[in-house]
């Protein structure tokens, strides 16, 4: 097989303004180049190539030829490409590598602070983060669009690994006037009886399978809402809300804290793989430190 010559890849810039204006003077004023020196790379490229690529006549503007509009067409793709190599050789030139890696939203809060916390350890990996529902990121790993997820145990496809990382209790948090008349001590089932309930959740009814169990009482409404969403509401007085103990605030002395204890299960939180994803050794040292984090 024949060597190309690589330099032709320089002369394919000048020659798609010229394709596209039909015009050598008007494709070398959006290039700021002179006309002759844009004529030059047009000639160098049809050397390369070894045919003509414009019909050149005298009086009309240039038209391109078979062989030209082919190359025309195929231009935009190839830059694509070309762009994608210099974005990965850029990375490959730095390295550093990238963990693409998804979690639910009501974990964002934890999953940022492991990272900013071990990020010194590790200052050669990149993480690129995205908080999705439990079905989106399921769908992103099968698809290789991330190499790893943290969801919720029952959420687990059966062709995903799993790594175990930690088991998240649930609580109830309600502000202290919402509760007051219910005394020092109240129930579980006066707590949920409250006049609104919302549950944290990113994807509609799938995020509500491990609440199936609550006993709720009287004219409860329940609201889907994002953790933070739904604790500015209890901040308001609007209602209660079920949450991960992982989504809490640091600082919470507004609010009051009810464990729900064995009523329902703790909620276990595991590190979803694609099959046979491979991962670089730092990326296997990051998600120890992780489980470690959270064990």
């Amino acid at each position: 097989m024949n060597d190309i010559n690589v330099s032709l890849i320089q002369y394919l810039r000048p020659f798609y303004y010229v394709a596209e204006t039909r015009s050598i003077r008007r494709a070398a004023a959006i290039l700021c180049l002179t006309p002759s020196a844009v004529s030059q790379q047009i000639q160098k490229l049809e050397e390369e190539l070894g045919m003509p690529l414009f019909e050149r006549k005298a009086g009309r503007s240039l038209r391109l030829l078979p062989a030209g509009r082919f190359l025309h067409s195929r231009i935009p793709a190839l830059g694509n490409t070309l762009f994608t190599i210099c974005c990965e050789l850029k990375n490959f030139q730095e390295k550093r590598e990238v963990l693409r890696l998804g979690a639910l939203a009501l974990l964002q809060s934890p999953v940022l602070k492991a990272i900013a916390r071990h990020g010194a350890a590790l200052p050669g990996l990149d993480f690129s983060l995205h908080f999705e529902g439990a079905p989106a990121l399921c769908h992103a790993l099968l698809s290789g669009e991330l190499d790893c997820a943290m969801v919720f145990h029952e959420h687990i496809l059966p062709t995903l690994e799993e790594i175990p990382l930690f088991s998240s209790p649930l609580v109830l948090v309600a502000h202290p006037s919402l509760v007051r008349h219910l005394g020092p001590q109240p129930s579980l089932e006066q707590l949920f009886s409250l006049p609104m309930i919302y549950i944290t959740g990113t994807s509609g009814l799938a995020e509500l399978d491990a609440y199936a169990g609550i006993p709720l009482t009287g004219p409860v409404r329940v609201h889907v809402a994002s953790p933070v969403a739904a604790l500015e509401a209890v901040r308001l007085g609007l209602g209660a809300a079920i949450v991960c103990v992982h989504a809490l605030p640091d600082d919470m002395v507004d609010l009051q804290r009810f464990d729900l204890g064995p009523m329902l299960p703790r909620r276990r939180v595991v590190l979803a793989l694609a099959p046979q994803h491979p991962l670089a050794e730092k990326q296997r040292e990051f998600l120890e430190l992780l489980k470690k984090e959270w064990a």
